[in-house]
């Protein structure tokens, strides 16, 4: 869809009197890193279904939250959210599909700021906290100000085909837990109080000292 709109305005651009060339190229360049991301998603999501993938890597954690937030810089500003984060230092790393990981919290992130875009009584705050649990796993969770979670649904949330998105096809979250159980770890949500409001969606994933001590 980015893809898409943002050829049109190019197109509009080349259109003026004179050519707003300027203006065409930022956009240009735009399309082009879309472009390779949609590469990247695809390839990640590849992966999955493969009998063996062989970029497993030691990934840095924050640095994927960072990353990730980093792409979605535009549309955090273009919904009004604000974002927070809690980062925590020197986390050890975690052996895994860094695009795939990066998708996780990618879609979790994207989730969030739709979530938040049916509220407008309260400021829309994104947290995203990373921390050791203390059981040999790295967490990481995001939080949001939205209207929260249906409850007659956080049983079936991350099943195919479970959507609250009048055009979603329910596999975003499906996919999140594909990753995640492909990585040894563990994948859950829930909401706030009533009165706060807000959604909570944590990750957890073995570090490589736990993998090795399993061994």
């Amino acid at each position: 869809m980015a893809i898409a709109m943002n050829s049109g305005a190019a197109l509009q651009f080349l259109a003026r009197a004179p050519p707003a060339f300027a203006e065409a190229r930022s956009v240009l360049n735009t399309i082009v890193s879309d472009s390779h991301r949609t590469s990247q998603i695809f390839d990640s999501i590849g992966g999955l279904f493969k009998g063996a993938d062989q970029r497993q890597e030691l990934v840095d954690v924050n640095e994927a939250v960072v990353a990730a937030l980093r792409i979605l810089q535009g549309d955090l500003e273009e919904h009004s959210v604000i974002t927070e984060t809690e980062l925590a230092p020197a986390l050890t790393h975690v052996i895994g599909h860094r695009g795939q990981l990066q998708e996780v919290i990618l879609n979790l992130v994207k989730n969030a700021i739709e979530a938040m875009d049916r509220i407008d009584d309260r400021t829309r705050i994104l947290r995203l906290r990373t921390e050791c649990n203390g059981l040999g796993e790295i967490a990481v969770t995001v939080e949001d100000s939205g209207p929260g979670l249906d409850p007659t649904k956080l049983t079936k949330l991350f099943d195919a085909f479970i959507t609250s998105k009048p055009h979603g096809m329910g596999l975003g979250l499906a996919i999140c837990r594909m990753i995640i159980d492909r990585h040894g770890g563990q994948i859950s949500a829930w909401s706030n109080d009533k009165e706060k409001g807000g959604a909570f969606f944590r990750f957890t994933l073995p570090t490589v000292q736990s993998m090795f001590d399993q061994q």
